[in-house]
């Protein structure tokens, strides 16, 4: 029988892990979330609470643990740190268990580890972030720490982490093309076909596919980054696309906004000076950390 192999991502407190155990058990086939920690406690011979806190704490860029497990220097000898030795071996162990059998992978970069298998499906999973807050309390229960404080700081881990392991974003969903709203204060001039730029973007994406996501914010439905992409993708026929997905205020929106936009393509001057007005207006710090953001790392947003 042909193996079935499905790879979960997910938010915090989105149903990711019980979406997964439950797919699972209806096709009959394995579930790795604990039992992956179990096999790399195993391989690596740390324990499984340290695999499960330090591996994403220790990319975290203000954890102790990224001093302490970062560190590549071991009394002048150049060696891998906790957290690769931890990579290394989830890498070893996922792929061996996409060639045995047909099972449910739970995170741990298992997308694109194994994103040469054409015998897998890849799910990321999320939710409204009240759903996430709910199910979060009802798990977990109350802690010293606010609800959404704890949401935005396990995503902002998860994020670094995935980042800082396969240099791509976290967090890529397919969205539907009728979701995905360009916004009216974009900036950058307007690209038509028959423009030069529009034409060498289209050969660019009907040569090498689409490997730059669209960044899209769930909260208002605006597109933040990459709204020529979309409209090429469209022009193509494209109905759903890939997106970085973002949870962001519209000030914050905006900024990602012009942080994006400073990488590539030319300025609308009149949509600019609206922009940076409404920013000026809402007292964002257009001169903060966030204009240094590119495609692959929001930090400062998060």
């Amino acid at each position: 029988m042909k193996k079935r192999v499905i790879t979960i991502s997910r938010e915090f407190g989105s149903g990711g892990h019980s979406i997964g155990k439950t797919v699972a058990e209806t096709l009959g086939i394995g579930f790795y979330d604990q039992k992956l920690l179990e096999k790399i406690a195993e391989e690596t011979g740390f324990s499984k609470e340290f695999i499960e806190e330090a591996a994403e704490d220790s990319t975290a860029k203000n954890s102790l643990l990224f001093n302490l497990v970062m560190n590549r220097s071991l009394h002048g000898r150049t060696e891998p740190s906790p957290a690769d030795t931890i990579y290394f071996a989830q890498t070893k162990i996922i792929k061996s268990l996409a060639e045995k059998e047909s099972c449910v992978i739970v995170g741990r970069c298992s997308d694109y580890i194994l994103r040469d298998n054409s015998d897998c499906l890849h799910v990321f999973i999320y939710s409204d972030t009240e759903d996430r807050a709910k199910r979060i309390l009802e798990r977990y229960g109350e802690s010293e720490k606010p609800i959404q404080k704890r949401i935005a700081d396990k995503d902002a881990r998860r994020k670094i982490y995935y980042s800082h392991y396969t240099d791509r974003p976290w967090g890529i969903q397919k969205v539907s093309a009728d979701r995905l709203n360009p916004a009216a204060y974009n900036p950058r001039r307007d690209l038509k076909p028959g423009d030069k730029d529009y034409e060498k973007l289209k050969r660019s994406i009907e040569e090498f596919g689409f490997v730059e996501p669209v960044v899209w914010n769930k909260a208002t439905g605006f597109v933040v980054g990459g709204h020529q992409r979309l409209k090429v993708l469209l022009d193509m026929g494209e109905t759903e696309i890939d997106c970085v997905v973002v949870d962001l205020e519209p000030e914050k929106e905006k900024a990602l906004n012009l942080a994006l936009n400073r990488i590539q393509g030319d300025w609308d001057e009149g949509k600019l000076a609206e922009v940076l007005a409404d920013l000026d207006a809402s007292a964002f710090d257009v001169s903060a950390p966030i204009w240094k953001a590119t495609t692959r790392t929001f930090p400062s947003l998060w």
